[in-house]
């Protein structure tokens, strides 16, 4: 009898250092989040860009833009350009679905005019501070609206054709802007 009861006892003290132990573990998980996001953002109809995201923690990630432009006013006039920009930003929760995030950005766009056979190609570095909201519409989906004022310096290289020869001129000059306003929709995964 005496065995038995120090049996029982080696098993009740195991099961509660097990129970424990399993407690313990369950406490330490961390909760999950999706690490990377993918998003199209658009001004208008002619300049957009793609947006890729990683998080570095649940509420810090890193940001790297594609941005395209492409207009056209008649068969003389029309604008292409390209850019891109890397930053770091911070997610500021309002809501369970609804939040805000803010943070720093470098960005490099560079423009080609042309006008009749007058050309131009602009190229701008600037530093930005991206301002945004978003709304998550499940754990995959959300949408979003941003800024991003800035301010850089631009280089404007300029040829204008005056009958059989050109005038060709450049220029280094400061800007500031407030940014575009931009949408987004994207996916988390």
């Amino acid at each position: 009898m005496k065995k038995f009861m120090t049996l029982i006892g080696v098993a009740m003290l195991l099961t509660i250092n097990t129970l424990s132990a399993q407690g313990l573990t369950v406490q330490n998980v961390e909760p999950k989040f999706k690490k990377r996001e993918i998003a199209i953002t658009y001004s208008d109809f002619e300049k957009s860009s793609i947006s890729f995201r990683k998080f570095k923690k649940a509420d810090t990630y890193y940001r790297f833009d594609l941005n395209s432009s492409r207009s056209s006013l008649n068969s003389y006039t029309y604008q292409k350009g390209f850019g891109f920009s890397f930053g770091r930003e911070k997610i500021v929760p309002i809501t369970e679905k609804l939040s805000f995030y803010h943070g720093g950005n470098i960005n490099y766009r560079s423009d080609f005019n042309s006008y009749n056979d007058n050309t131009s190609r602009i190229q701008t570095v600037s530093i930005g501070y991206r301002l945004g909201v978003r709304y998550d519409i499940n754990k995959r989906f959300f949408v979003g609206a941003e800024i991003n004022p800035q301010i850089g310096i631009s280089r404007d290289k300029q040829a204008i054709q005056m009958g059989n020869s050109a005038l060709i001129g450049s220029k280094v000059s400061p800007f500031s802007s407030l940014g575009d306003a931009k949408i987004m929709v994207g996916m988390k995964f």
